[in-house]
This record gives C-alpha cells, structure tokens and sequence, in this order.
C-alpha cells in the first residue's frame, strides 16, 4: 500500500484521526497585536479562540465603529431607481404569469381533446 503524507507534516488536518484545533493552528500562542481607534491595544487571539477577555468591550465598539464606516460606504439606490426597478419586477412577473396561464390552458386543452374528455 502507499503512504499518503501531508505537504506539511507538522499541520493537522481534518479527517477525524487528526482534526485541526485553534492550538495546532497557533491562535492562542500567536498574540497578534492590533490597536483600536482610541489607541488602546487588542489581544485578538483572545478574539479568534472565543474567549471573552478583558478587551471585549473595545473589541465590540471598534467592530460597530468599523461597521458603520463600511455601511456609510456603500452606493445606496436613489428612490427612483428603487421604484423603476420594482415596476419592472412587477411587470416581468405578470408577463411570466399570462405566459404560464396560456400554456397551461393550452396543454389542458391538447390533453383533453387527445383524450376524449371535452
């Protein structure tokens, strides 16, 4: 039989004779340092490990700090785009409903004529 071997002998993997863990992964040796906007230093190995740590509240209010940044920079739709599309939408819908409403009367017809029950 041949031998399969990892690439990195060293890294677990996830099969379930050797599943990965944040340990052999290195969060809670490796402290990556990071700073909020007030200045004040994260432990975001704590963060990564789930582990509540001194920090968590500057954690929170740096992650709605930076979620709201991000919101404020997204293009939001104009309100007549928002309207112009929900008609189309609208439009398009009923189009696809007339469709299936004449094909299926259509076949129902065939159906029955072929059959015999009219």
């Amino acid at each position: 039989m041949v031998e399969h071997r990892s690439p990195k002998p060293g890294a677990g993997g996830s099969r379930p004779s050797t599943p990965a863990s944040a340990v052999e992964a290195g969060l809670r040796t490796r402290a990556v340092k990071r700073t909020n906007d007030d200045g004040k230093e994260l432990n975001m190995a704590n963060e990564q490990t789930g582990t509540v740590g001194e920090n968590s509240k500057g954690v929170v209010g740096s992650f709605v700090r930076e979620t709201r940044r991000e919101i404020a920079k997204v293009t939001w739709p104009t309100r007549k785009e928002i309207i112009v599309t929900t008609l189309l939408i609208a439009v398009f819908a009923a189009v696809t409903g007339v469709f299936f409403l004449l094909v299926d009367t259509g076949l129902g017809f065939a159906v029955s004529r072929l059959l015999g029950m009219n």
